[in-house]
Order: structure tokens, then sequence, then C-alpha cells
């Protein structure tokens, strides 16, 4: 088989935890992970807006995927929090995650759309279901994720 071929039936996810929500995003959606939580908060900001970040002259938004998914906040970081840096529309966007699992070669074949079931609030922030081994992850809808709620 050739390695185009192979590229086509698999994809790369970066698997992370939300709380206890397992879920991942496409690898060519992030532009960086990033250890730094040197986040400064934003007065009136929508509950879901952690704060900003100066990421190498960019400023950016960081939104709190515990606060997206309904899951408790937390007030203090912890060793293993992370920001994903994804690009959206020609801007950068920070998604502050509980702890990075692992970047995975998913076949295509192990993928599938949400259950009907899988709906109200987090349910519309995930475009589908990778079935891993042991567990299952959810796929981003990163274009849901990132948008903004402007009737706050």
């Amino acid at each position: 088989m050739s390695a185009k071929k192979k590229q086509k039936e698999n994809i790369e996810l970066s698997v992370f935890r939300v709380g206890d929500i397992t879920c991942a995003v496409g690898i060519n959606n992030i532009q960086e992970i990033n250890k730094s939580l040197d986040i400064t908060p934003v007065q009136n900001a929508p509950s879901y807006i952690r704060g900003m970040m100066n990421l190498r002259g960019n400023i950016i938004t960081i939104i709190d995927m515990r606060a997206k998914f309904g899951v408790e906040i937390k007030e203090n970081y912890d060793e293993n929090m992370r920001i994903l840096v994804v690009n959206n529309k020609d801007e950068s966007i920070g998604l502050l995650v509980d702890k990075i699992l692992d970047v995975v070669h998913a076949s295509l074949k192990a993928i599938e759309p949400p259950p009907s079931n899988v709906q109200g609030v987090a349910g519309k922030y995930f475009s589908s279901i990778y079935k891993m081994d042991e567990n299952l992850a959810a796929i981003l809808n990163t274009d849901e994720v990132l948008m903004i709620d402007e009737r706050r």
C-alpha cells in the first residue's frame, strides 16, 4: 500500500482530558501545545473565557474547556494542564485542557458520527467519536467550540 493511500486512511489526533471527558482534535488544527499558563483574566468576558495570553508577541484568547463543557471549573492550575493553540479564521485561540494524553494515528474506520442522543450543551461541540482500544474520544468540532457566544 502506498504511503499516500495509507495517509488518507488515517488521521493524527491529539487526545486530551477535560474533567472526565476524553477528547481529541486533529493535529492539523493545532498550532502548538503550550505549557505556560500565564493567563491574564479579562473583566466582563463570558464565563468560558479564562483570559488572554501573550504568545511570542501575539495576544490570544484562552477558552476554558471545562466551562465550555459545563464541568466544574478549577480555580487553580495544576502541572498537567496545557493550552492547545488552534487556528480559527486567521486567529490563534488557546483551549485550556486538563491533560494531554497522547498523539495517535487514528484509522478513519474507527471514527464514527456521535450517537444521536449526545446532545445538549457539550454535544454540539463534538463532530465525531474515535473508538480507541479501551476508551472513546469525542473529536472536537473546533468551529463550534471557538464560536464566541454573542448573546452574553
